[in-house]
């Protein structure tokens, strides 16, 4: 694997944690939808 491979796959698992984490705040009722939508795009952005 080059670095770039290495990189990627990081980045991967990274937003896959992030993303699991707001799912389960708003499973829990610890984001509305809109705060989570919010900060689903925040992810997303930062992991484009």
């Amino acid at each position: 694997m080059i670095n770039y491979d290495i990189t990627q796959y990081q980045r991967k698992k990274d937003k896959k944690k992030e993303m699991s984490i707001l799912n389960n705040k708003l499973r829990n009722d610890e984001l509305s939808e809109k705060e989570y939508l919010q900060e689903k795009h925040s992810v997303d952005s930062r992991y484009e």
